[in-house]
């Protein structure tokens, strides 16, 4: 699974250099490493895929067949930190 540069991402990407946005990706010197950073606005976008997300209700949100104990943990602990990260408005 990827953690850049994925379709979503691209997508995203796509749309928001079409809309006459520019960007810097995946900044090291930011917590979290944002996806897309538009510094003319000061704003951090996380594109966040389903896999690693656990979305709720979403068919992407599955568990690999390998070393599922692994990846439950990982993937939970994943969904435990959004719900407490705070989210700006």
């Amino acid at each position: 699974m990827r953690s850049e540069n994925s379709a979503v991402e691209l997508r995203v990407r796509r749309r928001a250099h079409g809309l006459g946005f520019r960007y810097r990706l995946h900044l090291k010197t930011l917590p979290g490493r944002p996806d897309l950073v538009f510094k003319r606005y000061g704003l951090a976008l996380f594109v966040h895929g389903c896999f690693w997300h656990r979305h709720a209700g979403c068919p992407l949100a599955r568990i690999p067949k390998s070393r599922v104990e692994f990846w439950t943990d990982k993937l939970e602990g994943n969904r435990i930190r959004d719900l407490t990260q705070p989210v700006a408005t």
